[in-house]
């Protein structure tokens, strides 16, 4: 069927069975997209494993295809999915660290060149002006400043039938001072930028990984407090060795995202 041929196509893209099931026990030599499909795919069972193996058993002569070889192979290897999982996170924190630290740069380039624009201030005493001659008259007509999201409400009200209240205070700061205009434009792209980066979203990112990180590493140290599992000659388990100093690192690392 159309699941067991995109199996196929997939496996064939992989080492042969007996090279993948010892880069999967060490933990090497797999690319991020590799091991990705590797996780996600389901394993077989204890019980499936002793039943293909038996059926291998009845007819020695006969040959599974490739999808069952590489199901049957993996499943052969110690905690093989616990592996995977855990060696895609080592991978995958890389991955979330570049994004969450690229958009803490854009967040900060933002901020410092709204903070420290004299044309924005410029702008927006402009618009405090305005709202105060609007308002004039009420308690709110002698404000010494507002809030930001004024400006969303100036874009919202239609000023003239040439366009919004912001586009009002836009074309008088540009009246007022047109050398500043440049200015005030390369000021707030930072700020544009930013607003693309959804923060919830961010957010979620990082608790989501978060929740797999603390669901394998609880795994991993109790697969870890049982006994050594040597696997084809293989005395040294990575997944005991060197990867429970990796995921206490990245879970440091992540917690500082947090």
């Amino acid at each position: 069927d159309k699941q067991r041929r995109n199996l196929a196509i997939a496996f064939s893209r992989l080492p042969d069975v007996e090279t993948l099931q010892i880069n999967i026990y060490n933990l090497e030599m797999l690319e991020e997209d590799q091991l990705e499909m590797l996780k996600n795919v389901q394993q077989l069972s204890p019980d499936d494993l002793e039943q293909m193996r038996a059926i291998q058993d009845e007819n020695p002569e006969g040959r599974w295809d490739r999808p069952e070889q590489y199901l049957m192979g993996i499943a052969e290897v110690p905690q093989a999915q616990l592996r995977l999982q855990c060696w895609y996170i080592t991978i995958t924190a890389q991955s979330l660290k570049t994004d969450v630290a690229q958009w803490s740069s854009q967040l900060q380039v933002a901020f410092d060149s709204l903070v420290n624009s004299k044309a924005l201030k410029t702008f927006l005493g402009i618009v405090l002006a305005f709202g105060n001659y609007m308002n004039g008259g009420t308690e709110r007509g002698q404000a010494d400043g507002f809030g930001i999201e004024a400006l969303t409400k100036l874009a919202a009200v239609k000023a003239t039938n040439d366009g919004s209240l912001l586009d009002f205070c836009i074309r008088e700061f540009a009246r007022r001072h047109p050398d500043q205009l440049d200015t005030l434009q390369q000021d707030v792209l930072p700020a544009r930028a930013a607003a693309r980066t959804n923060l919830v979203d961010e957010d979620q990112s990082i608790r989501a990984f978060r929740e797999q990180l603390d669901a394998a590493t609880t795994m991993m140290k109790q697969v870890n407090e049982g006994p050594l599992q040597p696997y084809k000659g293989h005395t040294i388990d990575r997944m005991r060795d060197s990867l429970p100093q990796k995921m206490l690192t990245i879970s440091n690392e992540i917690k500082e995202l947090e």
